[in-house]
Formats: C-alpha cells, sequence, structure tokens
C-alpha cells in the first residue's frame, strides 16, 4: 500500500508533520492523497478528495476518504504509520 508525503513524487512517499501535530491538516491530507493516486496508482481523473477534518495523529489508526475517480464515487483507507504523520494509501474501492 502506498504511502503520502506533502513533496515527495515516489511511490513509497509520506507526509511527515511536525511531531508537535496532533491533527492532520486536513488540506494536507487531501492533496497528499490526490497525490498517491495519481502517481502510485496511476489514476488521472481524481477529481476530488474529501477526507474527515480532525483525524488524529496516531499510529495504527485507520479511516476513510471519499474520492472521485473517473466520475465515480469511491474511498480509499488511509491507515497511519509513524507518529510523524507518515500514512498508508488503500487503493481505491
Amino acid at each position: 500500500m502506498p504511502s503520502s508525503s506533502g513533496s515527495s513524487a515516489s511511490s513509497s512517499s509520506a507526509v511527515t508533520l511536525p511531531s508537535a501535530s496532533r491533527v492532520f491538516d486536513e488540506t494536507a491530507l487531501e492533496n497528499g492523497v490526490r497525490q498517491v493516486l495519481s502517481q502510485s496508482y496511476g489514476l488521472a481523473d481524481v477529481t476530488e478528495v474529501r477526507c474527515p477534518a480532525g483525524q488524529a495523529v496516531q499510529v495504527g489508526i485507520s479511516f476513510e476518504c471519499a474520492v472521485t475517480v473517473a466520475g465515480a464515487q469511491r474511498s480509499v483507507t488511509l491507515r497511519v504509520q509513524t507518529p510523524d504523520g507518515t500514512y498508508q494509501v488503500s487503493a481505491p474501492k
């Protein structure tokens, strides 16, 4: 399962947040998910990503984000991997 990083372009990228942060920045999270879907999964037509606000940066938790891919409503699961906010993004389902 690929991870996301705010500025990295690799399929094993990771969004890393300052350790003082306790919740994900919603906009950065949505942009990171969009980046993983396009770069790691090769999905060019991701038109919308909506992740819930206030998601805790806590290792092991998972949550869903709604995505629109090629006009179809889908969801992806994010799983937090590290205390600094690295997370994995599942393929859309």
